[in-house]
């Protein structure tokens, strides 16, 4: 991405081009305990399950971020990234490049693996 002033049209086109990338979802998975919460993939067991459970809590074992935290040193719990997008996205707000960005980086480390 190059540094410089985008529009917001331009803005929603870049997110909406990590939401693709990634097969993101309008659904979110929510985890209480560590009040974790972001984009699930669509058209996955993940989503299917928040959308036919009564009680959409996540345990420990099924949140992803809490998974990736305990088994990579990227992130680590409290990242200024995972916080930004747990309260931000898909909120009504205005977005930035800055936090275009952010919804990128972390998305990428939830949902690419290297195997």
């Amino acid at each position: 991405m190059i540094n410089r002033p985008y529009c917001l049209n331009e803005l929603k086109m870049i997110e909406s081009n990590i939401h693709s990338k990634y097969r993101l979802s309008n659904v979110f998975a929510e985890h209480y305990p560590c009040s974790h919460r972001y984009r699930v993939k669509r058209g996955g067991r993940k989503e299917q399950f928040i959308l036919e459970s009564k009680d959409r809590e996540l345990d420990d074992q099924t949140c992803s971020i809490c998974f990736k935290l305990r088994t990579n040193s990227e992130f680590t719990e409290g990242d200024p990234i995972i916080e930004n997008i747990k309260i931000l996205d898909g909120r009504e707000c205005e977005i930035d490049l800055d936090f275009v960005k952010k919804k990128a980086v972390f998305y990428k480390w939830l949902f690419q693996h290297d195997y």
